[in-house]
């Protein structure tokens, strides 16, 4: 994988080993489904229910065409902010990618 450091508009860039070091402490569904939701626009996606001592718990939101689904997940040594840190880092990389 390229090391290269991934630049937004926001005049602030994170890099690839970065990058991979926070979401590390995530299991690989989660990952999965937060790069997922990262493209909804349904108002759909994560967000953070919990603020723990050692962890965050987050909750994702997906609407069904009755009902509205939710899933949880306990992410263990990761701050708020690194979540959400990860989060802006794979909307910002996603965002990038489509507009190439």
């Amino acid at each position: 994988m390229n090391t290269s450091s991934v630049a937004c508009s926001q005049s602030w860039s994170i890099s690839e080993e970065s990058l991979r070091r926070y979401v590390h402490f995530a299991s690989e569904s989660c990952v999965q489904e937060l790069l997922m939701s990262a493209s909804n626009d349904c108002g759909d996606g994560w967000k953070i229910l919990l603020t723990l001592d050692n962890g965050v718990e987050i909750s994702k939101r997906r609407s069904g065409s009755l009902h509205i689904f939710r899933s949880r997940c306990l992410l263990r040594s990761v701050s708020p902010q690194q979540f959400i840190t990860v989060a802006n880092a794979i909307d910002a990389a996603k965002a990038r990618v489509w507009k190439w």
